[in-house]
């Protein structure tokens, strides 16, 4: 799959970066237009190479400073959402499963305060720009996940170098190729206050009692999270009992109102028809492609496709 993070959300994160710090792209962006859905991986590693050959590395490790605006894209918005290094990083590997992708990030170790993480692979792939866009990206994430005083050194445990320092990029010449791939990352957690409720489905719901309607915000308001009983219960403020009492009396289950948001936000995300499906699927919580090609047309009666078909204005969904 190639319509994923590393191709167009992360190509549209880079123009946004490159144009704040005020960069002259080295390469005609002409064919990379803004707000489309796909990007190929040819064209992230074109571009982030040519930014290494004029601008050095210091402008690809400040992407990572810009990682607000992958808010743009819902794949993005789902990272966002994470808390602490640990689920940022798991986050990650649950994006790199949804996209098959070739080259994914190998946790050597995490914590709570640390991470080392390896993305070598073969010699000369991924190339060092990639690296270097990553790692920058990764360590930016991790902060707006609540990592404070970040550090980053990349390279072996003796004689790394440090590239972000306090949560800063240094300015700093290339390192050897085969070393840009092996990332040491540390931080002091910190507090990321908590998401909050969404308020997006509160009318369609006002014929529930009040815990079901809390407990759908809640699941819908980060679908990457496998609800429980009692974790829902304890941010709501009751035992499981009682919540699983209430949902009963509303006719509900956990596993019932997970699917129905599931299926309601991708079902809105496809209506918008700006992100790919990659971004969707993922965003909403499925584990691949086929889990939500197969969920939606078990809900819907079509493959997500059939479905954004249907729905637009111009085509004969009739």
């Amino acid at each position: 799959m190639k319509d994923d993070l590393t191709g167009a959300a992360l190509v549209r994160l880079m123009q946004l970066s490159f144009a704040e710090q005020g960069l002259d792209l080295p390469v005609s962006t002409a064919t990379l237009k803004p707000n489309r859905p796909h990007a190929s991986l040819a064209e992230k590693a074109a571009l982030a190479e040519a930014v290494l050959a004029v601008h050095g590395p210091t402008a690809l490790l400040k992407v990572g400073q810009s990682v607000s605006r992958l808010a743009f894209d819902p794949l993005g918005a789902a990272l966002l959402a994470a808390h602490g290094g640990p689920d940022l990083i798991a986050r990650w590997r649950r994006l790199e499963r949804y996209v098959h992708t070739r080259h994914p990030i190998v946790v050597c170790s995490v914590s709570e305060t640390d991470a080392v993480l390896d993305h070598r692979g073969d010699a000369e792939d991924p190339p060092p720009a990639v690296n270097y866009l990553l790692s920058g990206l990764i360590a930016g994430l991790l902060a707006a996940a609540g990592c404070v005083d970040l550090c980053l050194t990349i390279g072996p445990e003796d004689g790394g170098l440090v590239v972000i320092e306090a949560g800063h990029v240094i300015d700093t010449p290339p390192a050897p190729a085969e070393q840009t791939g092996l990332w040491r990352l540390c931080w002091i957690p910190g507090a990321k206050p908590p998401l909050p409720l969404p308020t997006l489905c509160s009318q369609p719901h006002q014929h529930l009692g009040r815990s079901s309607r809390d407990t759908i915000a809640l699941i819908e308001s980060d679908l990457l999270v496998i609800w429980s009983l009692p974790l829902l219960a304890r941010r709501l403020g009751q035992s499981p009992r009682t919540l699983q009492r209430r949902l009963g009396n509303d006719g509900l289950s956990l596993q019932m109102l997970r699917r129905a948001s599931q299926i309601r936000h991708a079902s809105l995300l496809l209506l918008n028809g700006t992100a790919s499906l990659a971004s969707i699927g993922f965003a909403c919580g499925f584990s691949d492609a086929a889990h939500f090609t197969r969920a939606f047309r078990q809900a819907t009666g079509m493959n997500p496709t059939e479905f954004m078909t249907a729905a637009r204005p111009s085509g004969n969904g009739t």
